[in-house]
């Protein structure tokens, strides 16, 4: 039996997430390193929540940590290369995720159905672990920063080939009506989006996400299958 990962989304989003395999401990002046960088990033997240990205400045990030101006643009130069280390953390979250998933030839629609859960899952647990940084994707304007507008693009079409990929797959086996992939892949990913604004921003569907997921793969199913 053909077996395979998901798809290569090192591919799709190149060095921003290279991983590092090196087991070697970190010197103390790595950790000192790592540590004012995490310091700065957690603080750029909550200051693009509260203000939004296009109105922070990096003097409101300063506010939340302990270090000097001069201190910090020893590691970043302005706040889109603060975003882009989230970008990067992000994507790596999600190449190793769904490099855990394993796609086969299935030979039932039953065992395609499950695949399709499972994908919805692993992508709503990565989401949850970046909150923050999610939100401000499905929210902020797009339109007033062209480098700002690219980096949130970049996220979807991510979204969009992982899904695009799969549903190739399910119309290879039978279990989907012939469509136009990367159509039918950005239709979806516009329920998707609005669907993660209303449970990560709204609150809503907290109570049974498992049951939620039944529904998203229902519909998917039910709306295109043969």
């Amino acid at each position: 039996m053909e077996r395979s990962g998901l798809i290569n989304l090192n591919d799709l989003i190149g060095s921003a997430t290279d991983i590092n395999k090196s087991n070697e401990p970190m010197t103390r002046r790595e950790k000192s390193k790592a540590e004012k960088l995490q310091q700065i990033r957690s603080a750029a997240l909550l200051v693009f929540l509260e203000k939004g990205y296009h109105k922070a400045a990096i003097s409101d990030i300063l506010r939340y940590t302990n270090l000097a101006r001069g201190t910090f643009y020893l590691y970043y130069q302005d706040k889109s290369q603060i975003f882009d280390d989230l970008l990067a953390d992000l994507y790596k979250d999600i190449t190793l995720s769904l490099g855990q998933l394993e796609i086969e030839n299935q030979k039932s629609k039953k065992a395609f159905y499950e695949q399709l859960k499972n994908l919805a899952r692993t992508l709503l647990d990565v989401f949850r672990r970046h909150e923050k940084l999610v939100i401000i994707l499905v929210s902020s304007s797009i339109g007033r920063d062209s480098v700002f507008d690219r980096r949130v693009e970049g996220f979807y079409e991510i979204l969009t080939e992982v899904i695009r990929v799969l549903a190739s797959r399910g119309i290879e086996s039978g279990y989907l009506k012939p469509h136009n992939t990367l159509l039918l892949s950005r239709l979806l990913i516009g329920g998707l989006k609005e669907f993660i604004f209303q449970w990560l921003v709204k609150k809503r569907y907290t109570d049974d996400l498992e049951a939620e997921i039944e529904s998203i793969v229902f519909i998917f199913m039910k709306g295109v299958e043969q």
